[in-house]
């Protein structure tokens, strides 16, 4: 693996006005959630968080929502004595996106953080039931009171995107996207957009969550590089997506090791010829698949569907999904699917089936409801990959 010592530069971002912020970002979740972890998964998590601080991963990303609010309490406890060296990015849950849901989200977020200001404040998701002048102008409300730093959102398509700019007159400075080698659909407009305007691109899930597998020819060029560079796979692909300008990625890990490994992917310089080949050989085409040969199964055990079985059940939304899949389905008519779902090739034996769904279960349904089971649905199919033991 590639060594770091304690003084490796990491990658910087400068923003418009001059900040600087780490290209190496710091997902705080992890500890688990809030009535599950003990007093030894947090304080481990503190430990780790602090030990990728002292090698410069000073980006720290949380959310109000994430590990019911513990994340938030975690990050408040870890920069504390130097919350002025820290950059913290948080983000609200869409069930929130009203102008008065964003004040009381931020105000709990500043309590359990014990700060009085958030560095980055982020629009999670949209909510098609929410009109997006009424979220950006709450978040405009914040920036103008100097209560946040910058304003930015999440999984937004690009007319999203576009129009969010337009209502916060270009004051939208970040977009945070899943971005990795199996899905690189925002580089066909996100990025390029992105690049034109000055907007920083924050890509999260630089390891698809635990799906990713490769086929032979994309693990042989991996494994030549890995040799090439000293590294490990992971940092290459770590390495691969700072090489986009004005790029950040938010990593987690659990461990001092990996921890360590992450941040020294700012010491590994691929070459031109290297990046290109990469490139080249991982393409994602979109196919269109009919949605009744795609069977939905539990990434983790083989049972049919994790979320709703049927149409009737997505429609209800009783697990209260947000956006649910009823939200969702008038998002998609009106500004098309953020990305497509993953799929593998089906293990079933029926003859039924010829794909398993294993990502993007809510999307799949709120495309049913908008489109009716005759219009094939854009699907991601992901090559060689099974199944996962798990997903994180």
């Amino acid at each position: 693996m590639m060594p770091l010592s304690g003084n490796t530069p990491l990658l910087k971002l400068t923003t418009a006005d001059g900040t600087q912020i780490g290209s190496v970002a710091q997902g705080t979740t992890g500890a688990g959630r809030r009535e599950t972890a003990t007093e030894g998964a947090i304080r481990k998590r503190e430990d780790v968080l602090r030990y990728g601080i002292d090698l410069g991963m000073t980006f720290l990303d949380t959310g109000e929502h994430y590990e019911d609010g513990l994340s938030e309490e975690i990050t408040g406890r870890v920069v504390c004595g130097r919350r002025d060296k820290i950059f913290i990015g948080s983000k609200f849950n869409p069930l929130n996106n009203s102008y008065p849901g964003v004040m009381k989200a931020f105000e709990g977020s500043l309590k359990r953080m014990n700060t009085d200001y958030i560095d980055l404040y982020q629009i999670q998701w949209p909510n098609p039931s929410i009109p997006l002048k009424e979220t950006v102008n709450a978040l405009m409300y914040l920036l103008e009171s100097k209560r946040i730093r910058y304003a930015g959102v999440c999984n937004f398509t690009m007319q999203q995107l576009k129009e969010a700019r337009v209502i916060s007159g270009n004051k939208i400075s970040t977009i945070q996207m899943e971005y990795n080698l199996s899905n690189r659909f925002a580089e066909a407009d996100i990025m390029p957009f992105c690049r034109d305007t000055g907007v920083v691109f924050v890509g999260y899930s630089p390891f698809s969550q635990g799906r990713q597998m490769f086929s032979p020819d994309e693990l042989s060029l991996l494994s030549n590089l890995s040799e090439k560079y000293v590294a490990t796979i992971n940092q290459l692909i770590i390495a691969w997506m700072l090489t986009h300008s004005d790029t950040a990625i938010i990593t987690r890990s659990t461990g001092m090791e990996n921890t360590a490994a992450n941040a020294a992917t700012a010491a590994i310089a691929l070459g031109t010829a290297d990046v290109e080949a990469i490139n080249r050989l991982f393409i994602r085409e979109v196919h269109v698949i009919p949605t009744g040969r795609i069977r939905l199964l539990h990434p983790e055990t083989p049972e049919p569907s994790w979320i709703y079985n049927t149409l009737q059940d997505a429609r209800e939304n009783r697990l209260n999904m947000q956006p649910g899949p009823v939200e969702l389905a008038k998002e998609i008519e009106e500004a098309g699917m953020l990305k497509p779902v993953e799929i593998i090739p089906t293990s079933d034996q029926s003859g039924c089936f010829d794909y398993d769904l294993i990502h993007g279960q809510i999307r799949y349904w709120a495309w049913v409801i908008a489109y009716g089971e005759e219009k094939p649905i854009p699907a991601n199919i992901i090559k060689g990959q099974r199944l996962p033991e798990n997903v994180t």
